[in-house]
């Protein structure tokens, strides 16, 4: 394991923490709006503030960083607490799930202190989970109890709250939402509404929902900001729970999150940097600069129930020009059961160019199993990759698009 003083080059790993902290700690993933934002923002702050007012540590296993603690150094004027004048105050505090227990953060935390001693900074400031209290008092840290002073702040600017992202399912491609259309917060309904279901039920809010829907779906998200009892009413004559189902006022502009085939409430669809940590943890090689690399450049693709990544894949069109499906990883624990053929065939809609390609070592089995079923025919081999196990390509054309032949 390497402990070290992060640099400029690793921005993206930074980013990649600072969206496994928050996940952590709001208990959540992040709106696409959301994720834009935060990462248009990182881009910008972290090369221009490194080493200047921003500082962060990592630790790596072989190239995939796992725990992180960002220093953020402020200057005010000076008072008998801060007679320096400098602040410090410590951010992201994080380890890999896999990887807790270990140590980890404690000598991450103690760089950290090091060096803002070494800065002549006076004080450094945290937040304090329960869990990490322990942790931060055992390295000397205060709980702040004044009798004269409350902690208080104002927020000037925020995005909604999670609840603020608003979902439609349908089996039709749309750009905008006519009035008087359903919207829900609730992704996994709008995903199962998206099948056009005559029966649909729930245990709860948030559980588990079962339903009879056939058709292929598409999953969106409203585009524009919208006010409840402006923009949307409550649904008046609804058969769920109040606050569920909304009904539009006005046309609203829509965009495509992702395609959930009949017979699966799966989400398919372009991963975002917010899930950039979860892909990596799915892939048992953890190949993450690649596929820090591939999500960046919008190559890289996952599968998705109830926000949990299931498998992934890197597709790009690097093959002459042609589509080819780099990589396709299914978690062990999601296999037979039909996703890795359902995502093949998600690819094969996605790809814009005449021609897919994918290829598989002739030993790999299940791969060429997979690839068959997926509607791609054998096209060559090359023999002087991996000593004695051939590399097999594939190809599936696009006249099966146009043709029809394809599920959509």
């Amino acid at each position: 394991m390497n402990i070290r003083k992060a640099v400029v080059e690793d921005t993206d790993k930074l980013i990649g923490l600072r969206f496994s902290y928050l996940s952590d700690d709001k208990g959540r993933n992040f709106t696409q709006s959301e994720s834009d934002a935060i990462v248009r923002q990182l881009r910008d702050y972290i090369p221009r503030q490194i080493g200047n007012e921003f500082y962060a540590y990592i630790a790596e296993l072989g190239d995939q960083a796992i725990a992180s603690v960002f220093l953020v150094v402020s200057e005010r004027p000076a008072n008998p607490s801060f007679i320096t004048g400098k602040i410090g105050t410590i951010l992201n505090v994080f380890t890999n799930p896999l990887y807790r227990h270990k140590g980890i953060a404690t000598q991450l935390l103690k760089m950290a202190i090091n060096e803002a001693k070494a800065m002549n900074i006076s004080r450094l400031e945290l937040s304090a989970s329960r869990a990490g209290k322990p942790l931060y008092e055992m390295l000397g840290f205060q709980t702040n109890e004044s009798g004269r002073h409350t902690e208080m702040s104002l927020q000037l600017f925020q995005f909604d709250s999670p609840r603020a992202c608003w979902y439609h399912g349908s089996s039709l491609e749309l750009a905008e939402l006519a009035a008087g259309s359903t919207v829900t917060q609730w992704k996994e309904l709008a995903i199962a509404f998206s099948h056009k279901p005559v029966m649909l039920e729930y245990n709860h809010v948030g559980g588990l929902i079962k339903h009879d829907g056939t058709k292929n779906g598409f999953l969106y998200s409203v585009d524009e900001p919208i006010l409840e009892d402006t923009d949307i009413y409550s649904h008046p004559n609804t058969s769920m729970d109040e606050g569920v189902e909304w009904v539009t006022k006005r046309t609203l502009r829509l965009k495509k999150i992702g395609t959930a085939f009949a017979g699966q409430d799966i989400l398919y669809h372009k991963a975002v940097e917010s899930e950039t940590e979860q892909i990596i943890i799915t892939d048992h090689l953890h190949r993450s600069e690649g596929i820090r690399k591939a999500v960046h450049q919008g190559e890289c693709y996952i599968a998705e129930d109830n926000s949990k990544i299931l498998g992934f894949a890197i597709m790009n069109y690097s093959f002459f020009g042609f589509g080819f499906i780099e990589l396709l990883i299914i978690g062990e624990e999601y296999r037979r059961r039909g996703i890795g053929a359902t995502f093949l065939n998600y690819l094969f809609l996605q790809c814009t160019s005449e021609k897919l390609f994918t290829s598989t070592n002739e030993s790999n089995a299940p791969m060429r199993n997979l690839v068959a079923k997926g509607g791609f025919k054998s096209c060559g081999r090359i023999d002087a990759l991996d000593e004695g196990d051939p590399e097999l390509f594939f190809v599936r054309s696009a006249i099966e698009k146009n043709s029809g032949d394809t599920p959509f």
